[in-house]
């Protein structure tokens, strides 16, 4: 029972945030603030979406068994390392939803992730349309408004040149 109204719930938001945001789908804009979040690290560090404000932010919300998400995590490591000290972030938010932290932080280590790998949660889910399509990355402008959100497999040019847009974007 709970299981089919947890569902329910997820897709009534769903429907809602597409509503919102005008049937958003891939690399579409958006003029929408993103939902501040809190998570932990995998090293138990506390961060905040809203701490972030004044820099472009990069969300990659992943599963480590999803192959497209494992094939995306080398082009954000690329963009992070190129990009960080021209105001870009990436953050890494896992959906598993794993029983042991330790094993998100063994993945980030064999992946060689440089960024923020987050633990999430189902209120993050939730905050974001009930994410249902693994990599969800979403594009955060410097003033905490979401630029654009894409689903799926992104290769590196493309990626490379959103979070170029992302960066000149001033207003």
């Amino acid at each position: 029972m709970k299981v089919k109204q947890a569902m329910l719930q997820r897709g009534l938001f769903l429907i809602l945030i597409c509503l919102l945001l005008g049937g958003l789908g891939c690399g579409e804009k958006t003029s929408i603030y993103a939902p501040d979040f809190s998570l932990l690290d995998t090293n138990g560090k506390r961060i905040c979406l809203s701490d972030l404000r004044g820099k472009a932010v990069i969300l990659d919300f992943f599963s480590v068994s999803c192959q497209a998400c494992a094939r995306l995590i080398p082009n954000l490591e690329q963009i992070y390392n190129k990009y960080k000290n021209h105001g870009l972030v990436v953050l890494g938010i896992n959906l598993d939803f794993l029983p042991n932290p330790s094993i998100l932080s063994d993945f980030a280590k064999k992946e060689k992730i440089s960024y923020p790998v987050l633990i999430g949660n189902n209120e993050i889910v939730m905050q974001y349309g009930g994410i249902s399509v693994l990599p969800y990355v979403v594009f955060i402008d410097r003033n905490g408004k979401i630029d654009k959100v894409h689903q799926g497999y992104i290769d590196l040019p493309s990626l490379e040149k959103l979070a170029q847009e992302l960066l000149v974007k001033r207003d």
